[in-house]
């Protein structure tokens, strides 16, 4: 039986991948532009927090969406919308994990014609057959992109109310905290060996394993409801320590980002190599988050605006909205990088991030593989010396580079700095800094300090398209020939 079983899933599975990439082929091929999307997802009116205000990263991200396309959110606790309602729609976006009751609903819905996605929400992977309904798949970590990488169509999408998480002046009251539901797969009964007077749990107790788990821990250990956003980031930063021994597929990305944003001291299990990637993975803000949405979306699009090649994001580099490269663009080392939103790079781009270490006998790898059947020391280490790297390469948001620059390790790049053509940068450039020369040195401001401040201030690379394009008299501005108040009274 389970032969047959597992035949007929291939059998499944094929016909599937063949009428996804039927469509998919003609999608790409025609184009689709986005103007509506319907969001569904699911949460019980028993959590009465959560149901009453949803705040979060993907909420503050769908915010931002709104302004750019008209998006109807539907909470399957309390309306199911019908295939004839959600065709109306260009895109179906469901918040679901794999199998799921969003899932399994929108599976469910016969004659579904409208453009479908998934923002997936947990780490089980999917059965080969499920993905094809979705002709587009978000997924939150990289480590979880092995499980769903045979689809076309995949992008990272992830973020925290960074809004509410971030580090606040606050006695350590909590030795040890940790955050979840009360659920087997959080491994709670982990906190019993953690020393400390006081431990806290935040997490529902609404669950149907609630009280199995509880029954795991220690008598001491204290147990809060959930909490809102505000709540919680000042739990986090009342805390010493942010436990999070949940098992692989027991969730807890959200909860290490917001810590981390909080820059707690973060501990992880070391049989969980996606949270222990995540410890050292980049930051992800609301911004992020909206911008990863929105140019996926936008894929969908055809156009014939003319444009050079965009700048590509991967397990080290980070990059936001319509940043992009003329040719020959190259990132040397596996150190982080990040790119802010509307960079312009020109031609023989180098980002290195490592060097040949110094501190040994023989700076050269091969000896050591050859010879010795080992990496390089330095490739070993974990902790890597200065001679090797200063550290993540930092470029801001509008950014431009001219042609064959040479950008070393440590640098952090300001928004709206530019960079001459020819130059090397081995040190930090200012905010709205023009820098050039070999290595390059300070050239001048492009504009005076009050503009600059006013900039930097408005931050227009994080406003959605759409408030982008109100402020065309702004973007069509002379910043030099203006007084401040001229500038000031053109924003909107």
């Amino acid at each position: 039986m389970k032969l047959i079983g597992r035949l007929l899933d291939k059998i499944e599975n094929f016909y599937a991948r063949k009428r996804f990439f039927q469509r998919y082929n003609a999608l790409k091929k025609e184009g689709k532009k986005i103007s509506s999307i319907a969001l569904i997802y699911y949460i019980p009116k028993s959590n009465t927090e959560k149901y009453n205000k949803w705040e979060d990263g993907f909420t503050k991200a769908i915010d931002l969406l709104s302004e750019d396309f008209n998006i109807v959110r539907y909470n399957l606790e309390d309306i199911k919308p019908t295939s004839n309602e959600l065709n109306d729609f260009d895109l179906v976006i469901g918040k679901s994990c794999w199998n799921w009751i969003v899932d399994d609903y929108i599976r469910s819905l016969k004659n579904l014609t409208a453009l479908k996605g998934i923002v997936v929400s947990c780490s089980m992977p999917p059965r080969r057959k499920d993905v094809w309904l979705y002709d587009i798949i978000w997924y939150e970590t990289e480590w979880y992109k092995k499980h769903i990488n045979f689809h076309p169509n995949i992008h990272q999408a992830f973020g925290i109310n960074t809004d509410v998480f971030f580090p606040a002046e606050s006695e350590k009251t909590i030795d040890v905290l940790s955050i979840g539901a009360l659920e087997p797969y959080k491994r709670f009964e982990k906190m019993n060996a953690m020393p400390g007077k006081r431990k806290v749990i935040i997490g529902s107790k609404n669950t149907k394993n609630s009280q199995k788990v509880i029954d795991t821990l220690d008598p001491d250990i204290e147990i809060i409801d959930y909490s809102s956003q505000q709540e919680l980031a000042k739990y986090i930063n009342s805390s010493k320590i942010v436990y999070i021994p949940a098992s692989t597929q027991g969730g807890g990305e959200r909860a290490v980002l917001e810590a981390k944003a909080c820059k707690a001291n973060v501990i992880v299990e070391n049989d969980n190599p996606k949270l222990t990637r995540l410890q050292k993975s980049f930051d992800y803000s609301i911004t992020d988050y909206y911008n990863d949405l929105l140019t996926s979306i936008k894929g969908f699009e055809k156009t014939h605006i003319r444009a050079t090649n965009l700048i590509k994001a991967s397990a080290n580099v980070k990059v936001g909205r319509y940043s992009f490269y003329n040719n020959n663009f190259k990132i040397k080392g596996s150190i982080k990088v990040s790119i802010g939103s509307f960079c312009s790079l020109g031609e023989n781009i180098t980002l290195i991030t490592e060097n040949h270490d110094t501190n040994f006998l023989a700076t050269q790898g091969f000896i050591y593989r050859y010879l010795l059947n080992q990496d390089h020391p330095a490739e070993m280490s974990e902790t890597p010396s200065r001679e090797r790297t200063k550290g993540p390469i930092s470029i801001g948001n509008d950014v431009w580079i001219g042609d064959n620059v040479i950008i070393m390790s440590g640098v952090s790049i300001g928004d709206g700095a530019c960079i001459a053509a020819g130059s090397i940068v081995t040190k930090d450039v200012e905010p709205y800094s023009i820098y050039g020369g070999v290595p390059a040195k300070f050239i001048k401001k492009r504009f005076s300090q009050e503009v600059i401040d006013l900039m930097l201030s408005i931050k227009w690379w994080n406003w959605s398209d759409k408030r982008i394009s109100k402020n065309k008299e702004l973007l069509n501005l002379n910043l030099n020939q203006s007084s401040i108040e001229e500038i000031k009274n053109t924003i909107q």
